[in-house]
């Protein structure tokens, strides 16, 4: 059967200052490897932040994106990605527009530290959730709802997780 432009996935990644380079080229490149070595449009995706703006990662490296948080495009998928800061760089704003994209039937996900600020948006309170190591502690004492594992990833649940790159 042949391939056409409405089975392609397209994911979102929502990229949070000071994210982590691993996590995002281990989101990123397994989808453009798919498509390269199946010879088909399999993948899209884009990038978003907060305000639209780029970002940088933990080392430094600027990053431009195509949308803001509050014009995501539909897609297959949106996930968070942050790093070793998420606490500084979640914001109300981000919290109140993930929950709103999720009551609008968003699926989400979230890399490495991503599951920060679903936690603190209360999309995972009663869901289980793989963070990176060290935000496990902080996630347990803050977010006591969330059924967090030790686990590199979580795909049985609403939200899909993994623990980094």
């Amino acid at each position: 059967m042949a391939k056409t432009d409405t089975d392609t996935e397209h994911f979102v990644f929502l990229l949070v200052e000071e994210l982590s380079l691993l996590s995002f080229a281990n989101a990123v490149e397994p989808l453009r490897i798919a498509n390269l070595v199946s010879e088909l449009p399999l993948y899209t995706w884009s990038f978003a932040s907060e305000d639209g703006l780029a970002v940088h990662s933990s080392s430094g490296t600027a990053m431009s994106v195509s949308h803001t948080l509050s014009d995501i495009p539909s897609c297959s998928r949106l996930f968070l990605i942050s790093g070793t800061n998420a606490p500084r760089h979640t914001s109300p704003k981000v919290l109140a527009e993930l929950r709103r994209l999720y009551r609008h039937g968003t699926a989400l996900g979230a890399l490495c530290s991503g599951s920060y600020a679903l936690a603190a948006s209360g999309l995972l309170d009663g869901h289980p959730a793989a963070v990176h190591w060290e935000f496990h502690d902080a996630i347990t004492e803050q977010f006591p709802d969330v059924d967090l594992r030790p686990s590199v990833f979580v795909t049985d649940a609403p939200i899909i997780s993994a623990s980094g790159g």
